[in-house]
C-alpha cells in the first residue's frame, strides 16, 4: 500500500492572542455637556462674506503700502565716493561730474571766475553780481549751482528769483528734472535723489512717504520743493523756493518738522529783468527797490543774506547796468563779462569789412555755412586775428562753417549790431548817442587835476545854482576865469546831504519831509531853500595855496507853478539876497524869436541870451535860453584841456574812478537834435522817455548863466572895443 503525504498541520494561536483578538476596543468615554438648550445656527449672508473679504483685501493692500511707501529697506549707497569727495569740495567738479552733457566745451577764464565768485557766495555768504553774454550757459550754472549748495549741505534754503513768476516756475522745473532722471546724481547723493525717484513723477505720493517708519516730509510742488529728511544726511530738510521779481518776494520763509522757522540764507537771481522792463525808469527803480528791498530783507531782521546774481545789460541805466556800477551799488561787487574784450586793429577791421560782403553774398544765395567768407577768412587769418582778445575761444558753431571764436562774433555783429553791444558785450550802445558830445567816461576823464573842494588857482569868480525838487534840492558851484570863460566844477550835491556819491532822486532817502517834520510841501521848500542858501552863501572854498573864495553869484530855479512867489520871497528876503536871483529857463527852439528879438521891458538888463528883469512883488529874475546854454557848456567839455575856455570835472579820488559818474550821467541823461530854418540854426534839448535824472545838469547850465551875468566873457561873445580917436598934440603924445 503506498504511503500518502500527510499536510503539514497549522500553527494554533496561543489563547492569549485569541483573547485579544476577540475582546473589543473599548471607547474613551464621552465629555459630559451641559444641559443646555441647542440654538440653532445661521449662516453668514452673501453681504457679509463680501464685506468680510472687502476688509482683507483692504488690510492685505494697506500692509503693502505701507511697505511700499519705506524707503529704507532698499536705500542704495553711494556709488563713487572718491568723486562725491572732489564734488563736495568744488562746484566746478560737480558741473563736470553731474552734468557732463551741459558742459561739452572747455570753460573758459569767465566761466571759471564766474563758477569761482558763484562757490564763495555759497560757502562764504558774499554777494555778487554778475554780467555774462548771452548763450554762455548761465542759467545752466545757475541751476548747477544751486543743486550743488543744497545736497552738499552748505545751504538749506534757496530763494531762486527769475524776471517772471514763468521763467522761475521754469527754473524750478530744470532742478526737479535734475533729481528725477539724472543717474550721476543718484549715484553720488542717493540720500538728495532716491526719495525723488521713489515718487515716480507722482506728487501725490510724497504725503505718505516714510524712512524706516518716519515720515520723510518730502514736498514737491510748483512753487517749491522740500527734500526728504533723512536721518544725518547733509541735504535732509532743504528748501528751494522760487518766486518772480514782480510777484511777492516778501514772506519766505518755511516751518520745519520740529517747529522751527526757517528763512531762505542764499538768494540767486537769474537776469532781473525783461527787455520790456528794461526800458522804463520806473520799472527799472521798482525792481532795484525790490532786489534792495525785499530780497536781501528775506533772512529776517538783523540778518545778512548770501546770494549771486547773473545778467545781461540791455540798456544803459537799467538794474544790471545800476548793480554793476561798483560805485553805486558797492555790496553786489559787480563785475562784467563780454564776448569780445579788445577788437583786431585797423588794419585787420578793412578785412573784416570785405568779409562782411562776402558773407552777405553767401546768405543771399542760400548758402548758411558761409564758403566764401570762411574761406576768404583763412586765407587771411593771421591778418584778420591780429591784436585781439576774445572772451571763449571755442565758442563757433562748426555746422554753420565757423573755425574760431572770433569769426562767430563778427557773425553775431553783422547780423544785428545792436543786439550784439547789449547782449553779447554788455555795453549797449545809446540809440541818442551824439557823436560830437563826450561820452560819460570821457566826462570823468577829463578833470582839473584838483580834488572835490579845491578852487583852481586862476580861476576868479565863483558861482552857484540850486535845482528845487520836491525831495530835495540839488546845487553846484563852479569856477570860472573871467578873461575867456574857462571853467572847473568845484563841488556839487544835494540838500538835504545824502551821504552818498551816487544816488537816484526816486530813490533818494534824506527827504526834505524827513529833515522838516510836520512841514506841508511848501513849509519844507522854503525851510530847505533858505538853509541850502544859507550853507553855500557862507562856505569858504580855498585855493591849493590858501586862498578863500566865496560865491559871487547864485541862482535859484523857481519855476514851481503854486511854489513860485514863495521861493521867489525867499530869494528876495534871504539876508544874502544881494547874491541870489530867482531863475526861469526857457526853451527857445530855432523857429521861435531869439530872445534879443524880444520887445524890450523898462529896467531890464540884457546879456548873452538872458535877461535880467525887475518883479512885480520886488526883486529881480532872470530868464535865459537854456537850449543855448545847455550846447554852450557841452561846447565848453568838449574844449582841448589846456585850451581858453574849457570845462572841468573834479578829479576823482584815488580809490574811487567812479566818484563823479553820477554828474556825468546827470550831464549826458538828455539828448540834442539840430535844427536849421531858413531864419537860424540851433539845438533843442529833450529828455527820453525813460526820463532820467539831469537836475545836476540844469543846475551847472545855470552856472554858466550866472557867470556871464557877472562879467565871464568868452572870446567870441565879446563886443568889439572902439578905438577912441587920438587927439593929436603934446599932450596926447606923452599919453601914447
Amino acid at each position: 500500500m503506498a504511503a500518502t503525504k500527510s499536510k503539514p498541520a497549522k500553527s494554533t494561536p496561543t489563547r492569549k492572542a485569541a483573547r485579544k483578538r476577540a475582546a473589543p476596543k473599548r471607547k474613551a468615554p464621552s465629555p459630559q455637556r451641559p444641559d443646555v438648550p441647542e440654538t440653532p445656527r445661521n449662516p453668514m449672508s452673501e453681504a457679509e462674506k463680501y464685506e468680510a473679504r472687502k476688509e482683507r483685501e483692504r488690510a492685505r493692500q494697506a500692509a503693502q503700502s505701507k511697505a511700499g511707501r519705506d524707503i529704507a529697506e532698499d536705500f542704495p549707497n553711494v556709488m563713487d565716493r572718491a568723486a562725491r569727495k572732489r564734488c563736495d569740495k568744488s562746484l566746478k567738479a560737480f558741473c563736470l561730474e553731474v552734468f557732463p552733457d551741459k558742459f561739452k566745451k572747455d570753460f573758459s577764464p569767465d566761466h571759471l571766475t564766474a563758477i569761482k565768485k558763484m562757490e564763495d557766495s555759497i560757502v562764504g555768504g558774499l554777494l555778487f553780481a554778475l554780467s555774462m553774454p548771452r548763450g554762455t550757459g548761465k542759467t545752466t550754472l545757475i541751476i548747477c549751482a544751486v543743486i550743488w549748495a543744497i545736497v552738499t549741505g552748505r545751504r538749506r534754503y534757496v530763494a531762486m528769483i527769475g524776471p517772471t513768476a514763468g521763467h522761475a516756475k521754469k527754473m524750478l522745473r530744470t532742478v526737479k528734472k535734475a533729481f528725477e532722471t539724472n543717474k550721476r546724481l543718484l549715484e553720488l547723493y542717493p540720500e538728495a535723489a532716491y526719495p525723488v525717484k521713489r515718487l515716480g513723477r507722482m506728487n501725490n505720493r510724497a504725503r505718505g512717504q516714510t524712512y524706516e517708519g518716519e515720515s520723510t516730509y518730502i514736498e514737491w510742488t510748483k512753487n517749491h520743493i522740500v527734500l526728504a529728511a533723512i536721518p544725518d544726511a547733509p541735504c535732509s530738510g532743504a528748501i528751494i523756493e522760487i518766486a518772480g521779481m514782480t510777484g511777492s518776494v516778501r514772506g519766505m520763509q518755511f516751518d520745519s518738522p520740529e517747529g522751527e522757522t526757517l528763512r531762505p540764507d542764499i538768494v540767486v537771481i537769474d537776469d532781473p529783468q525783461t527787455k520790456r522792463s528794461a526800458k522804463s525808469e520806473t520799472q527799472c527803480q521798482d525792481r532795484l527797490e525790490t532786489i534792495q528791498g525785499d530780497i536781501l530783507g528775506l533772512a529776517g531782521p538783523g540778518e545778512s543774506i548770501a546770494g549771486f546774481l547773473l545778467c545781461t545789460v540791455i540798456r544803459k541805466g537799467d538794474v544790471a547796468d545800476s548793480l554793476l556800477n561798483q560805485e553805486e551799488y558797492p555790496d553786489w561787487q559787480g563785475e562784467r563779462f563780454q564776448l569780445v574784450y579788445k577788437w583786431p586793429g585797423d588794419e585787420a577791421e578793412k578785412l573784416w569789412d570785405q568779409y562782411a560782403v562776402l558773407r552777405a553774398d553767401d546768405l543771399r544765395g542760400g548758402k548758411k555755412t558761409l564758403p566764401t567768407a570762411t574761406t576768404f577768412y583763412k586765407k587771411n587769418r593771421r591778418k584778420m586775428d591780429k591784436g585781439h582778445k576774445i572772451g571763449w575761444a571755442d565758442r563757433y558753431d562748426k555746422n554753420k562753417g565757423e573755425i574760431s571764436g572770433l569769426q562767430h562774433a563778427y557773425n553775431l555783429l553783422f547780423r544785428d549790431e545792436e543786439a550784439f553791444w547789449c547782449e553779447y558785450q554788455n555795453e549797449p550802445r545809446d540809440p541818442f548817442e551824439d557823436a560830437e558830445l563826450l561820452t560819460v567816461e570821457e566826462l570823468m576823464a577829463k578833470h582839473s587835476g584838483y580834488e572835490r573842494g579845491v578852487v583852481h588857482p586862476s580861476a576868479d569868480t565863483l558861482t552857484a545854482f540850486i535845482d528845487v525838487q520836491g525831495k530835495c534840492l540839488y546845487w553846484v558851484v563852479v569856477a570860472w576865469r573871467s578873461a575867456d570863460f574857462s571853467g572847473w566844477i568845484v563841488d556839487y550835491g544835494a540838500w538835504p546831504d545824502q551821504k552818498i556819491t551816487s544816488f537816484r532822486l526816486s530813490s533818494i532817502r534824506n527827504t526834505l519831509a524827513k529833515k522838516y517834520p510836520g512841514a506841508g510841501k511848501e513849509g519844507r521848500l522854503k525851510a530847505g531853500l533858505q538853509d541850502c542858501i544859507t550853507y553855500l552863501a557862507e562856505r569858504q572854498f580855498k585855493t591849493p595855496d590858501g586862498d578863500v573864495h566865496r560865491i559871487r553869484r547864485m541862482g535859484v530855479d523857481v519855476a514851481w507853478g503854486e511854489m513860485n512867489d514863495t521861493l521867489k520871497d525867499v530869494c528876495r528876503t534871504h539876508t544874502y539876497a544881494s547874491t541870489v536871483v530867482a531863475c526861469y529857463g526857457r526853451g527857445i527852439k530855432p523857429t521861435q524869436a531869439p530872445m534879443d528879438m524880444w520887445a524890450k521891458v523898462a529896467g531890464e538888463k540884457r546879456g548873452v541870451h538872458c535877461i535880467m528883469r525887475t518883479s512885480k512883488g520886488g526883486g529881480r529874475h532872470l530868464l535865459s535860453d537854456v537850449n543855448f546854454w545847455k550846447t554852450f557848456v557841452h561846447n565848453r567839455f568838449a574844449t582841448a584841456s589846456g585850451d581858453k575856455g574849457s570845462l572841468y570835472f573834479p578829479k576823482y579820488k584815488t580809490r574811487m574812478k567812479t566818484e563823479h559818474k553820477m554828474l556825468a550821467d546827470h550831464c549826458r541823461a538828455e539828448t540834442r537834435a539840430h535844427i536849421i530854418t531858413d531864419q537860424r540854426r540851433g539845438d533843442v534839448w529833450s529828455l527820453p522817455t525813460s526820463k532820467p535824472d539831469n537836475h545836476l545838469f540844469d543846475a551847472l547850465v545855470h552856472c554858466a548863466v550866472m557867470a556871464s551875468i557877472e562879467g565871464v566873457v568868452l572870446s567870441e561873445h565879446a563886443k568889439p572895443v572902439r578905438k577912441k580917436k587920438k587927439r593929436r598934440g603934446y599932450a596926447g603924445s606923452l599919453a601914447a
